[in-house]
């Protein structure tokens, strides 16, 4: 009998925010009176509080210990099992950067069709390079210096790798694409090149805004034209063309080939 009497007493207990929660919203369910709803709120939180220690005591002295100690050592016993439940440190790994490195390339490649991409071209590969020879080769080297017991990650990891690498080589060619960039490169190169092979090395004018850019297997191709003076001192329109490299360390954009 007593047990019953403290298992009514907890569930009252129980039921005491979702009877507080209900008062608050509609004061009228609870205390059906003529008072102010600020009134009847404060009643109601009143007679929730009360009921919730009276019956908490009540039902805690009826209810036996041995219902208590149960609920404590079965608590114990799951959290031992979860315990001793072995975490996939290998899928672990790969659901931690692989996200991250299949979002940052697929932005990467969404920049061929952005006009405005050459803005964000070396940030993504900064970003990239970040990820896979720091936070992930980190993190698998941590927990196998071996490289041998990761397979799942090793192959992820390796798979990201081959895939950034042709985007790696193309920026090492052809750098953020900005063409008004490698306008100034091909002008500025042509530059330093015709002063030292023509006769009239003052009389130079390379017009940069008719360059023509092309890519090639070894870089930018920058068809550049140019006037100056001739043996006879009269201007001629020629051409020269360059072919551009992309420097990383220092951002610009260096002349391979002229001719």
């Amino acid at each position: 009998m007593k047990e019953i009497i403290g298992i009514i007493c907890v569930i009252i207990v129980m039921l005491q925010p979702v009877i507080f929660i209900v008062g608050l919203i509609k004061p009228a369910l609870i205390i059906p009176n003529k008072c102010s709803v600020k009134n009847r709120r404060m009643k109601i939180f009143g007679i929730c509080l009360l009921c919730f220690f009276v019956f908490a005591v009540v039902g805690g002295n009826l209810l036996p210990d041995d219902i208590e100690d149960k609920a404590k050592k079965d608590t114990i016993e799951n959290v031992a099992e979860c315990d001793t439940i072995e975490i996939p440190v290998d899928s672990a790994l790969v659901l931690c950067y692989k996200p991250e490195f299949d979002s940052l390339y697929n932005r990467l490649l969404a920049l061929d069709s952005d006009a405005y991409g050459y803005m964000n071209r070396k940030s993504y590969h900064e970003q990239i390079q970040n990820l896979l020879y720091g936070k992930w080769w980190n993190a698998m080297s941590a927990i196998d210096s071996t490289h041998n017991i990761l397979p799942l990650s090793n192959t992820e990891y390796k798979r990201a790798c081959k895939l950034y690498d042709k985007q790696f080589a193309r920026f090492v060619l052809y750098g953020d694409e900005d063409e008004s960039s490698i306008q100034f490169w091909a002008k500025e190169n042509a530059n330093k090149v015709l002063r030292k092979t023509l006769k009239d090395p003052k009389s130079l004018i390379v017009d940069g805004d008719d360059i023509r850019l092309s890519k090639t297997k070894k870089g930018w191709r920058c068809i550049v034209p140019y006037r100056a003076k001739n043996s006879f001192g009269s201007y001629v329109m020629e051409t020269l063309t360059l072919v551009l490299n992309y420097n990383i360390d220092k951002s610009i954009y260096e002349c391979i080939d002229a001719y």
